[in-house]
């Protein structure tokens, strides 16, 4: 257990995992918000299923945060309600994950919400073992990540306000959108190369890739990042036991 917020009383706690992008799209959310937190971190398979945290979310899953008498679950709507409960001007003044206007907000959810076509997509096609499928599920995949890179090359340019997802949408700045798809990013660009024989680089995604950068520099997202060599080998042992389909984030 561990706090994040340079020893000021944290305003919630993060029940997590460092090895979940579920759970570190939260623990993002948190650093970029700048509010002082609790980090618990949770030995999935063993923690999550104690009783005391299955009182706190019955679906036994991380990212889970308590805050005050609040118990919320299910990382997009843990960092809306992160976005919403701490907004700028308050107690802590943090940084805008969402915009102010509900026309740019929609935006922001609507590119935040086509996250799980990408996160299926990229566990469908990395768990795949049919060569007669191959082709098809690489296909569904390199669609989505065209898309990620056409949002942001809308925005491309020189400077920390050019080249998040949401552009002007997002006043220059990352938002939860670009906070929705970094983990899985992350473990893309660590798992293809070694288990499909291909990377980023190898199709026309610039944009995408200096996006990924971008995120990957960011104080906030630093701090959260793991050597590409451990996605692998942990991916290696998921693969070995079809840990992706028996979680259900697969489609045949």
């Amino acid at each position: 257990m561990s706090a994040d917020g340079g020893g000021a009383e944290p305003a919630f706690t993060l029940y997590s995992s460092d090895k979940c992008p579920y759970a570190q799209r939260t623990w993002i959310a948190a650093r970029e918000l700048g509010v002082p937190f609790k980090f618990h971190a949770m030995e999935l398979g063993k923690d999550n299923r104690e009783e005391w945290f299955l009182k706190l979310n019955p679906l036994g899953k991380v990212p889970t945060i308590v805050c005050g008498d609040d118990v919320i679950y299910e990382s997009l709507v843990v960092n809306e309600y992160l976005a919403e409960k701490f907004p700028p001007g308050g107690e802590y003044d943090p940084s805008p994950l969402l915009p102010a206007s509900p026309a740019d907000k929609a935006k922001v959810r609507i590119v935040a919400s086509r996250s799980n076509d990408l996160v299926t997509a990229y566990f469908t096609y990395l768990s795949n073992k049919d060569e007669g499928q191959e082709a098809e599920k690489r296909e569904k995949l390199e669609k989505e990540l065209k898309a990620l890179d056409a949002w942001a090359a809308a925005s491309a340019g020189e400077g920390e306000a050019c080249g998040w997802l949401c552009g002007e949408a997002g006043g220059g700045r990352m938002t939860l959108a670009d906070v929705a798809y970094f983990p899985f990013l992350e473990r893309i660009a660590a798992t293809l190369e070694p288990f499909k024989g291909w990377s980023l680089g190898d199709i026309e995604v610039p944009a995408l890739v200096a996006w990924i950068d971008k995120c990957r520099a960011r104080e906030s997202v630093a701090g959260t990042l793991k050597d590409p060599a451990v996605w692998a080998e942990l991916y290696k042992m998921f693969l070995g036991v079809n840990y992706f389909e028996r979680a259900g984030v697969t489609k045949k």
